[in-house]
Parts: C-alpha cells; sequence; structure tokens
C-alpha cells in the first residue's frame, strides 16, 4: 500500500476544522486515519489528492451533507453478532430479568433499548434475539429496539438482514441454527420476527437532537453506545453523554466499550462493575457522586422505571415556551422536588406548569392542574405531555381526548395523540390520528414526516417515500436557517439532509 504524505501544517488545519465543525478528534497519532479518509471523502467529492480536497475544505468550510459523508469515511465500521460478551451477559443475566420481572408485575409491558452507531446492526439484532430468549410471551410487550447510524449504506444492509460468515465470529454455536436461514450464495438470513423488533433510522449524535419526538430517542432502559465515542473531541463526547443521559430513563443504562471508559460521563451516571465489564447507570446520586471515583452497587431487586415520551412545548392559545438556554458545558436539568409546586404555583396556572414541565418536574404540572376547575386545551395539553413522561400513556390518552372535546380542530393535539399511541406501539391508531393532522394542516411538514417513519416502521415503504418527497417539498420551500415547527430546533437544512439520507437508504434496499 502506497503511503500518502501530507503538508503537517495543512494537515494540523484541517484536523482543526473537522474538530471544530464535527466533533471528530483527530491527534498527531491519528493522522494517517485522516489522510485516508480525506483521499475517500476527496474522491467521491472529484478530487485527485486528499491535499486538494483538504485546501477546499480550509477554504469554504463544510456543508451539512459534505459532513456526514465525511463522518462515514473518517470512522471505521466493525461490528459482528454478540461482540464484547461480557458486556452482554450482564444485560442478559442480571440488567434485563429484573427490568422485565418489574415491568410484569407493574403491567408495564415495555423494554426500549437503542443502539446508537448501529454500523450494520449485527448490535441492534443481538439486543433483540437476547429479548426474544428472555420473554417467552413476546407477543404481550411492547419492544423497542432502535438502531441509529450516519451512513445509508450500513443502514441499507442492516435492514435486509443478510449476513455473511464474518459476522458470526464469536458467535455462540446457537445463533445460525435457531435464528437464521442459510441461502444458496452463503447469506444467511435473520428471521422476519426477529427483524420485526428492530426500527433502523438516520441520526447523527453530534448535529441532530435527542431525546426528540421526532427521532424516538427519549424513554430508553438501555443505550449502547461502543467504539463512537471515541472518535469525538472532549467537549463534544461530553455534550453526547450529557444527551444520552436525558434520553434513558431514571435508572437506565449506558453501555459504552472498556477503551473508552467513562469519557465524558464521568458526573452524570454511577459507574457498575459487573464480571469483566462495567456499565453506566443514571441515578440522582450520581449527579453529586461522579461515576469514576467508585463503583456503585447494583441490586438485583426489581425498580420500576416509568417511560418517558417527549414531545414539543407548545401552547395552543399562542405563546410558544421555550426551554431554558444551556451552554455547552450544562448538562441535563436536575428535577425539582415536588414540594417546590406550591412556589411555581404561585404563578398563572399555565405559566407555573410550563416551568414545571421545562424543569422535568413532571408531577408538579399535574398537580397544578388538578386543582383547577376549568382547564384550557393548553394546560389539558400539557397535562397529557406530562402523564405521558411519567409512563402513564392511559392517563395520556384521557387528557387527549378532554383537549379534542374542547376543541376536534387543534391539529397539534391530534398529532400528540398520535404520539402516545405510537409509544402504546397501537400503529393503525397513530395513523388515522396522523390523517387527521395532515386533514387539518395539509403542509404539516412533522406530520408528513412522522408519517413517513411510522409507514417505514410497517414495512410501507412506498407510501412513506411519498410522504418523504412531500416532506422535501415543504422543506424547499423554507429559509435553510428557519426551524421547523415542533422538531425541536431542527431547521430545514438539517432535515433535508436526514430524509435525503433515508430516501438514500431506502433506495438501496
Amino acid at each position: 500500500m502506497n503511503t500518502i504524505v501530507m503538508e503537517r501544517d495543512t494537515l494540523e488545519a484541517v484536523s482543526g476544522l473537522i474538530e471544530r465543525r464535527m466533533g471528530l478528534h483527530f491527534p498527531a497519532e491519528r493522522h494517517d486515519t485522516l489522510v485516508r479518509g480525506l483521499e475517500r471523502g476527496g474522491a467521491e467529492m472529484g478530487f485527485a489528492s486528499p491535499d486538494a480536497y483538504a485546501v477546499r475544505l480550509l477554504a469554504t468550510g463544510i456543508t451539512p451533507a459534505e459532513q456526514d459523508m465525511l463522518a462515514q469515511v473518517l470512522t471505521v465500521g466493525e461490528t459482528y453478532f454478540f461482540r464484547e460478551p461480557a458486556v452482554l451477559k450482564a444485560l442478559e443475566e442480571q440488567i434485563l430479568p429484573s427490568l422485565i420481572d418489574a415491568r410484569g408485575k407493574t403491567g408495564e409491558r415495555r423494554i426500549r433499548m437503542w443502539s446508537a452507531g448501529c454500523c450494520t446492526g449485527e448490535e441492534a439484532y443481538t439486543l433483540a434475539i437476547m429479548l426474544a430468549r428472555l420473554i417467552p410471551a413476546l407477543s404481550e410487550w411492547d419492544i423497542t429496539v432502535l438502531a441509529t447510524d450516519i451512513n445509508p449504506d450500513f443502514l441499507a444492509k442492516a435492514r435486509a438482514g443478510r449476513y455473511r460468515e464474518w459476522s458470526f465470529r464469536g458467535a455462540p454455536a446457537w445463533l445460525k441454527p435457531g435464528f437464521f436461514t442459510k441461502h444458496a450464495n452463503g447469506d444467511y438470513e435473520l428471521s422476519k420476527h426477529v427483524q420485526r423488533m428492530v426500527s433502523f433510522s438516520y441520526l447523527n449524535l453530534v448535529d441532530d437532537a435527542y431525546p426528540s419526538l421526532v427521532n424516538n430517542t427519549a424513554a430508553m432502559d438501555v443505550i449502547l453506545c461502543r467504539n463512537v465515542m471515541m472518535y469525538f473531541a472532549p467537549d463534544r463526547a461530553r455534550l453526547v453523554a450529557g444527551r444520552f443521559h436525558r434520553s434513558l430513563l431514571e435508572g437506565g443504562w449506558l453501555a459504552m466499550s472498556p477503551s473508552e471508559g467513562c469519557s465524558g460521563s464521568a458526573d452524570l451516571f454511577a459507574r457498575v462493575s459487573f464480571d469483566n465489564a462495567t456499565l453506566y447507570r443514571k441515578s440522582a446520586t450520581a449527579l453529586a457522586q461522579p461515576a469514576c471515583s467508585g463503583d456503585a452497587a447494583f441490586r438485583a431487586a426489581p425498580v420500576r422505571l416509568a417511560p418517558v415520551i417527549p414531545v414539543p412545548l407548545a401552547n395552543l392559545e399562542g405563546e410558544r415556551p421555550r426551554e431554558p438556554q444551556r451552554t455547552r458545558s450544562q448538562t441535563a436539568p436536575r428535577p425539582v422536588p415536588c414540594a417546590s409546586a406550591p412556589l411555581i404555583a404561585a404563578k398563572a396556572p399555565l405559566a407555573a406548569a410550563t416551568d414545571a414541565y421545562s424543569q422535568s418536574n413532571y408531577q408538579a404540572v399535574l398537580s397544578i392542574i388538578a386543582a383547577l376547575a376549568e382547564p384550557t386545551v393548553a394546560i389539558l395539553v400539557l397535562a397529557a405531555r406530562a402523564a405521558a413522561n411519567l409512563g402513564r400513556l392511559d392517563e395520556a390518552l384521557a387528557w387527549c381526548k378532554k383537549a379534542l372535546e374542547r376543541d376536534k380542530l387543534q391539529a397539534s393535539v391530534h398529532h400528540l395523540l398520535a404520539t402516545v399511541l405510537m409509544a402504546k406501539r397501537d400503529e393503525p391508531a397513530a395513523l388515522e390520528a396522523l390523517k387527521r393532522v395532515l386533514y387539518l394542516e395539509p403542509h404539516s411538514i412533522l406530520a408528513h414526516f412522522t408519517t413517513a417513519n411510522l409507514l417505514l416502521q410497517t414495512g410501507e415503504t412506498t407510501r412513506a417515500l411519498g410522504h418523504f418527497r412531500k416532506t422535501l417539498f415543504l422543506l424547499n420551500k423554507m429559509v435553510d436557517s428557519a426551524v421547523v415547527p415542533d422538531s425541536d430546533g431542527m431547521t430545514a437544512e438539517r432535515l433535508k439532509v436526514i430524509v435525503r439520507h433515508l430516501q438514500e437508504s431506502l433506495a438501496r434496499t
């Protein structure tokens, strides 16, 4: 292999640009990786050499679409089934059985897991297979295994569910005969019932907002993000860790690779040691006790972990409340004790409830609303959101219905209803609610995008593509820097990039 040499000053300059723009960190010892990535990216963009491409990047900057392409060529996609068995053993033998037992006793038969940086899907399917083995009556449970990546080629291969022998290196002997069908060309096809358990989505961990309604990244019990954080600069690693913290339920778990340690998450999670594995647990005490200062004891006694459903804040009476801005170094907001509710409630009810909601104090929201004789539609909607975020989905549905009894023409209430129904895995009813949204607001970008993603999950690819095209058509009428309504701050330009990547991924399946 020929060694490509680039000017040191050019390399350092482009490395700094990529770190500032994308959060990817390339110190001197990894400059060879950077050069190879620039060579691949430059060839894709029509440049004869990595030097020429680097000069162009330094002169004009990195476009959003180009940023995702560079993220693909500058990181390595390497995965296989049942990789890092010590972590999986801790999940399979201790964490998940405790969670399943707790949820079974409370009647909340719901498990949500996320493979962040899923590559070609082996890790996400490993999680689904694990759950299929642990839960005999799987049809009685709402199971979500979300798998996200920035590479459309990886996502397309993952959706196909076909793998070669190399993906099974080190896998247990029972895996292939129990869950795969071998084809004449040597491919192993994963059983359809396992494939249906996993939903694959495009997501850039540095750029995109999460937890968010738009990408289904909240209310997680477990997040696996392995061999990803090592690419990030320290400030971006902390940013991503903070978002993971918000995406997890109280008591939820984050798994990273051993080489990544507790990078970026030391003051957010309690470190918990298992046999040859360390995982990180979200808990209120972890905020006061740094995770790396000592191990927390894991108790297998069941703990009720109520799901949190993210929904965009919107005041249906015209005013849009906003969360307080935070600097990059700040972490997720600390919950305010319910005892503060009387102080908050000294304000007007809507303002008080909105303040409590922005502080993740959902019980205080419901306490304020319970004292009102005639709550407005906006108050009812906030109650539905608070109840959903506490995992009380039936109560959230009841609040939505009360709001719709007051005003059946509020498209945003129908969209909230669809969100709760999606959390309950009632896809047909959620689609009906989204139809009502589009009847009331045919040009709702978020409704078209949400409908497309829901159709994609249910296998209706052709209809999904139609709604993605409509989403792009409406986005093209917006200024790129404008924020898409109710999208958790996502710009039109960014959502266009996401939709195009999803379309590319579907075209490859």
